[in-house]
């Protein structure tokens, strides 16, 4: 009796699937140590659906998203109203950084981040708890192109000028570089 190969491609997509599992349950332990409420939860789950990290075989380390509102409060079945609500205060917990570009002020055109190329007034979510630290720093360095990033935890990877650099004096009074 012969036995068939087993196809390369299944058993990478079987392996991806078994890894990705292991990922949401980890992160779901992770959502009840905070204490997190079923609302929230669901929240996090809809933006980690959407993260490209381990999708389709890829391994892409990124855990940053870019779902438009009405698609989370779809997926996790909240109104959109409370969605903005509950990624407010995800924000604020340093769950969540939310990267708001805006369109008004002369930014017009395409808004690279972490290598991907977005439109311009997109928010992009990354999800702290699975981004490297490369990837955070590279959000802090958003802040520093005139990027709103609204995030607890943020200013710690926020570089600061070397001593003896110049600063604008636009810069020193608080304003953007």
């Amino acid at each position: 009796m012969t036995t068939k190969p087993r196809n390369e491609v299944a058993v990478k997509a079987a392996r991806t699937a078994s890894c990705r599992k292991r990922q949401l349950k980890d992160f779901l332990r992770h959502c009840d140590r905070k204490g997190y409420t079923a609302p929230e939860r669901q929240v996090m789950t809809a933006l980690w659906v959407h993260t490209p990290n381990g999708q389709n075989g890829a391994a892409d380390p990124s855990a940053m998203c870019w779902p438009k509102v009405g698609t989370i409060a779809a997926l996790s079945g909240v109104t959109e109203r409370s969605v903005t609500r509950i990624l407010s205060a995800l924000s604020d917990a340093g769950e969540v950084w939310i990267a708001r570009p805006s369109r008004t002020r002369g930014l017009a055109g395409r808004l690279q981040i972490g290598g991907k190329d977005l439109d311009r007034g997109v928010n992009v979510y990354v999800l702290v708890y699975f981004a490297p630290e490369s990837e955070l720093r590279a959000w802090a360095a958003l802040v520093s192109k005139g990027i709103r990033v609204e995030g607890a935890g943020l200013a710690k990877y926020v570089e600061t000028p070397a001593k003896g650099a110049e600063v604008s004096p636009r810069a020193a009074a608080g304003g953007q570089p």
